[in-house]
């Protein structure tokens, strides 16, 4: 595994990123100033994914562990 920094937001950075890699592990969260970052940067990633090679996304993500809606198939253990 190799750490790789770049715009999580932007598909050029992440197309430069990822060319010669086999899979992608993402363990992004929003901040209380970005609610947005999870939906954008994982739109960037798909695309740049798509462009360069990667074919394997893993994402960790922390739903909330307190409060989770009655039938929700997201927090099951």
């Amino acid at each position: 595994m190799r750490v790789v920094a770049a715009d999580a937001t932007d598909r050029a950075p992440l197309e430069r990123a990822l060319g010669a890699h086999d899979a992608v592990l993402s363990a992004l969260g929003p901040t209380r100033r970005n609610e947005q970052v999870c939906a954008r940067s994982a739109r960037a990633l798909v695309e740049a994914m798509s462009a360069v090679g990667p074919r394997r996304l893993v994402v960790l993500s922390a739903a909330p562990c307190c409060a989770v809606a009655p039938g929700s198939r997201w927090c099951r253990a």
